[in-house]
């Protein structure tokens, strides 16, 4: 079967009423002139081609969507897999001597940190930076000095970006200057 390539074709459907067929026109002129029931089934014919043609595209980019997520998906696991390899190693040897090697705890937070910065993910701003309820999260307050009201006092969980989208907020408890003369 020959498949028709329809983007290339220009199809032309006439507009047909009462007013445009002569009373007297046969069957035959009809056809002729582009009417009638076998060129009334030709348009159906191409119409259920098209229809059928964009749920394909439609599934065909889906699937190519999902097939790009995943390989992404992948390249991001691929590149944190050292860095559990060590922790394992690191689990196993401290194991073995009975304590913790800080510095080792250290470096492989440094390659976490260099891996998820290369794909794009920043941390939001902390200690230190105005409490800003876009990217915080309050889950408490501590008393201040007047110039530190409404500052980051205390981070307990880091909040991150990817790109311009927020993962997830900061959780921070903020300063606020509480007057003695009150």
């Amino acid at each position: 079967m020959e498949r028709q390539e329809t983007h290339d074709r220009e199809i032309n459907i006439p507009v047909s009423g009462p007013e445009s067929v002569s009373e007297g026109a046969s069957g035959q002129e009809k056809q002729e002139n582009g009417s009638g029931p076998a060129r009334e089934q030709d348009l159906v014919d191409t119409l259920r081609r098209l229809q059928a043609e964009f749920i394909n595209y439609k599934r065909r980019v889906e699937r190519e969507q999902d097939d790009v997520w995943a390989r992404a998906q992948g390249e991001i696991v691929k590149q944190i897999l050292p860095a559990m390899d060590d922790l394992e190693r690191l689990i196993q040897h401290d194991e073995e001597r009975g304590v913790c090697d800080v510095e080792g705890v250290r470096l492989i937070s440094r390659k976490l940190q260099k891996v998820m910065a290369d794909a794009g993910l920043q941390p939001v701003r902390g200690v230190g930076s105005s409490f800003d309820p876009e990217v915080h999260e309050a889950v408490g307050v501590v008393e201040c000095q007047k110039e530190e009201d409404g500052m980051v006092m205390e981070e307990w969980e880091r909040g991150y970006k990817l790109g311009d989208r927020l993962l997830r907020p900061g959780r921070v408890r903020v300063g606020r200057f509480k007057n003695r003369g009150e």
